[in-house]
């Protein structure tokens, strides 16, 4: 979707979630994916009538023209389970089939190629994409191409990862039931109102159906489940994360994350494996590390590194568990969005409250220990 603030990077676009359901449940590869990302990437305001034509395919992709025609070809063959109602049309076809007239343009460049079908889609099954994701920025040059080369499974993988996007409630992606860092918890002491918590860091965790989703139904059971399947899955997820299309932001919760009622209480760290963490999504896990240590409990070694256990100062009311939960880097930004401010105002307010939590219990430690 082309807007005013595309240039800034800032623009964003949209596929409807039964478009995402069609690609997913017929097994799109990789191509057809990034292909169908490209095409939506260049439709107006209206999300279905677009201008990228096979040029523009092949320059976000590193693809040839071979490639970027069968691309766009298989996706006019792509239907829903009991129709025959395309995921792609070309304007004429639109026209013949759904009388609805193609909007005019002024210039070739921008005239309309294509015509992606929302299955009228409701403003709340609009699933949201950076612009960035297709046109890159920075030394992320052409983040499709690193895509179709993590392979199809990843990219159905990420697919679904974005239809499944939940940063106002968590933070990131919805772990429930798709993914995230399980931890475990060990209760250190109490001081005054807080007790001090250890998350030790064990593995990623996945549910079937996530599975099930971006490899199909043979998927399904991990009891019959062939083990080369399963490793794939997680290879796919490794390569999201290796070429930096998620990374991992360490979330303390007052529920297990099975839990459809949890909420962050605060956020210990940010994971990211390119470049600097993001502005604004530092964590307090650096002063909760520090504290731990003064209480005698230790969450670094000698020289002060992390390995893998972090801790966190909670109320003792709250029983609280840690996650590791995985962030879209290509995720909508502008403020302008529905959902972006109300996400980061709520992080800074947990992160605040947090933070006090911490310096009382530092004024606490620090007050000389009467005889």
């Amino acid at each position: 979707m082309e807007t005013d603030s595309t240039t800034k990077g800032r623009g964003s676009f949209w596929l409807s979630r039964k478009t995402i359901e069609v690609l997913l449940s017929r097994k799109a590869t990789a191509t057809q994916i990034g292909a169908c990302l490209v095409i939506a990437r260049f439709t107006d305001a209206g999300g279905r009538f677009s201008s990228a034509g096979i040029k523009v395919i092949k320059a976000a992709m590193g693809i040839g023209d071979a490639m970027a025609e069968r691309a766009v070809n298989d996706l006019q063959t792509i239907t829903p389970a009991h129709s025959n109602k395309q995921l792609l049309y070309p304007p004429e076809k639109w026209i013949q089939q759904q009388d609805e007239q193609i909007p005019e343009r002024p210039i070739e460049r921008a005239r309309i190629r294509w015509v992606i079908n929302d299955y009228k889609a409701a403003p709340a099954d609009r699933i949201w994409f950076s612009n960035e994701l297709v046109d890159g920025y920075g030394q992320f040059r052409q983040p499709l191409r690193r895509l179709k080369q993590c392979g199809d499974v990843a990219s159905r993988l990420l697919l679904k990862l974005y239809e499944q996007n939940a940063m106002e409630q968590w933070g990131g992606i919805r772990p429930y039931p798709n993914i995230c860092h399980e931890f475990t918890m060990e209760n250190k002491g109490a001081m005054l109102d807080f007790n001090l918590w250890h998350a030790i860091g064990s593995n990623d965790v996945h549910w079937n159906v996530l599975r099930t989703v971006v490899m199909g139904e043979a998927s399904k059971s991990t009891n019959s489940v062939p083990v080369d399947d399963v490793k794939t899955f997680w290879d796919a997820l490794k390569a999201l994360k290796s070429c930096g299309f998620i990374y991992e932001t360490i979330v303390v919760l007052d529920r297990e994350v099975t839990n459809p009622d949890a909420q962050p209480v605060c956020v210990l760290d940010t994971k990211n494996q390119h470049g600097d963490t993001p502005k604004g999504e530092e964590g307090l896990g650096g002063e909760t590390a520090r504290l731990a240590g003064k209480l005698g409990h230790p969450v670094t070694d000698n020289n002060g590194r992390f390995y893998g256990t972090y801790a966190a100062i909670v109320p003792t009311h709250i029983a609280p568990h840690v996650a590791g939960i995985y962030r879209l880097r290509f995720r909508v930004t502008n403020p302008l969005n529905h959902g972006v401010m109300p996400t980061w105002a709520r992080i800074r307010q947990i992160q605040e409250e947090a933070g006090k939590w911490i310096e009382i219990v530092s004024q606490f430690t620090a007050q000389p220990k009467q005889a």
